[in-house]
């Protein structure tokens, strides 16, 4: 068979699955790397215990991001799933939601600790960038660098754009220039 999980069939029919898991989760129910060990005796149902043999964890997380504030749920939701394992474990991590910029930021740098932590991070991120109303005044008045101020006012205003390629590419670009400002002012 071509069934990577543990099924019971019937009471007396069970398939034990791959003995290391191999792929992420289907579903919540889901159950590999695992070995069966079964107890029989005559005229009584079999007893069947399910034993942990993988090496590797793989893992499913969905994650909706509503506004600043919900990054540190993100990491505590990361941390309740993995501990403080370092390369055994496999995260397909599902993003969506929105954040500000200095959330997003600090998003990109765990992403990267994620990537060098885990075997594997699959990422699915429909997150948008949305600036705080602090971020925006503070990107605007930009007093030492009038340019700045001046690019960055144009680029909240592209952002709101129904076009939303334009959208998009001005929120890219917010987060660059928050980036680099903020490189620039910790240097």
């Amino acid at each position: 068979g071509d069934w990577h999980g543990t099924v019971q069939l019937s009471e007396k029919a069970w398939y034990s699955g791959a003995p290391e898991a191999d792929r992420f989760p289907r579903h919540e129910n889901y159950q590999t790397g695992r070995t069966l060990v079964v107890t029989l005796e005559d005229g009584v149902a079999p007893v069947v215990e399910l034993v942990e043999t993988g090496r590797f964890q793989w893992h499913r997380l969905v994650f909706e991001l509503r506004g600043d504030g919900d990054f540190p749920l993100l990491e505590s939701a990361i941390t309740d799933l993995v501990g403080n394992r370092v390369d055994s474990d496999l995260l397909h991590l599902t993003l969506s939601g929105s954040l500000g910029l200095a959330d997003r930021a600090a998003l990109d740098a765990l992403l990267d600790t994620l990537r060098a932590r885990f075997l594997r991070l699959r990422l699915r991120d429909s997150s948008t960038l949305a600036p705080t109303d602090e971020e925006c005044a503070a990107l605007k008045n930009q007093t030492a660098n009038p340019v700045l101020a001046t690019v960055a006012a144009t680029l909240i205003e592209e952002s709101q754009s129904p076009d939303e390629n334009v959208a998009a590419t001005a929120r890219t670009a917010l987060r660059q220039l928050h980036r680099m400002i903020h490189t620039t002012e910790n240097a």
